[in-house]
């Protein structure tokens, strides 16, 4: 059967039922392409989604459904005043319960558990709510929070890893929660052929610029590499989301400045193409200093026959043959050095490794096994 969407196929069948997606945010990142690829791919439903704001993911999603700009009240981070949050929450509440009565669907799909507004109007107007849980929460007050309320309030529960599924749930009931990996059309990130006209070896990291995601520990690791290896340059591909993290990236650039390695390391800003840049790449390294809930870069760089490196806590763990399609290095400047040269030096281990990554995708990580596992559960609903 296949479950791809057809744009010739009508989204707006009134036999079909109505599934309202409510996202966190409008940017390009994980979980963004994520949503993008299930909202096209999963077939029988209409679908609606909502938007904290307009932004990049917004074109990509009207090809595929109904798309509304309305304040979903994101929970972003513990030190928020809970008074100023508390009036949030009832607005965007109110908004979706607005939303809701005027779409009427038949299910409400939070895209994140740190949408508690969509779970509680979803309660309140008597819809089944899925919570799609994308993220491991460091505050161990406010987990447990979303946590019981996402167990008591929620119909079904999507875990992207067992990491996230331990660190939300741990020793509850696992009757509603189900784990569904996020996958990889391999259709679209395929093997391409690498032509260089000099020889040099590219490593690259990918995400949102922030002091978890690793930055530091990277660039830390690449002076390492460059001393005993310096046909290397380094790719830091992602940019600052807050004022916050923009200092930390003129903090990081200083750094690089101080050593003189401007040309050896260097910071490309937002990529939208993220295929080209991988195509373009020896190595991924994902050297999150907290656990990653999953890695979606990871997935997309095996795909595409990449050697991969990351850091050994959180869901990477369980994506990464260790040894085999990969390195999983404990989040330490020299671990990560010495796996790096490792790879540099041992260019036919690292593409063996590549290919390795292609055939675990392949069968465990692919998109279309991510589609079924959640048209499954849609359907049961």
């Amino acid at each position: 059967m296949d479950l791809f969407w057809n744009a010739n196929k009508s989204c707006k069948d009134k036999t079909m039922k109505k599934i309202l997606f409510i996202h966190a945010n409008a940017a390009l990142y994980g979980s963004d392409i994520c949503l993008i690829e299930l909202v096209k791919h999963i077939e029988g439903f209409q679908k609606i989604v909502v938007l904290p704001s307009d932004g990049p993911l917004n074109p990509s999603l009207k090809n595929f459904s109904k798309v509304i700009i309305s304040d979903t009240a994101p929970l972003r981070k513990p030190s928020l005043s809970m008074i100023w949050y508390g009036f949030s929450l009832l607005r965007a509440t109110g908004s979706i319960i607005n939303i809701i009565n005027k779409e009427k669907p038949d299910i409400i799909y939070c895209n994140t558990s740190t949408l508690p507004s969509g779970l509680i109007a979803a309660n309140l107007k008597g819809i089944p709510c899925i919570v799609h849980v994308r993220e491991i929460i460091t505050s161990k007050i406010l987990c447990r929070i979303l946590a019981w309320t996402t167990y008591i309030l929620a119909t079904k529960i999507i875990c992207i890893s067992k990491e996230v599924e331990q660190s939300f749930f741990g020793k509850c009931n696992k009757k509603k929660i189900q784990v569904i990996y996020d996958g990889v059309d391999t259709t679209d990130f395929k093997p391409t052929p690498m032509s260089k006209k000099q020889k040099q070896y590219h490593i690259g990291m990918i995400g949102r610029i922030t002091p978890w995601k690793g930055q530091e520990l990277f660039i830390a690791a690449a002076k390492e590499v460059i001393k005993s290896n310096p046909e290397t340059i380094f790719f830091i591909i992602g940019d600052p989301d807050n004022k916050e993290n923009k200092l930390f990236k003129k903090f990081l650039e200083k750094e690089i400045q101080r050593t003189g390695l401007q040309k050896k390391i260097v910071f490309t800003g937002f990529q939208s193409n993220i295929k080209s840049v991988i195509a373009s790449l020896d190595v991924v390294v994902l050297p999150s200093i907290k656990p990653e809930p999953s890695g979606k870069v990871i997935l997309e760089a095996m795909a595409m026959e990449k050697p991969v490196i990351a850091t050994n806590h959180g869901g990477p763990t369980e994506l990464i043959a260790n040894g085999k399609t990969g390195f999983l290095v404990p989040p330490k400047k020299d671990d990560l050095a010495n796996k790096l040269r490792f790879i540099v030096t041992h260019p036919k281990i690292g593409r063996k490794m590549g290919k390795e990554g292609k055939k675990r995708i392949v069968k465990l990580f692919s998109l279309e096994r991510n589609i079924q596992e959640i048209s499954n559960l849609l359907k049961k609903i």
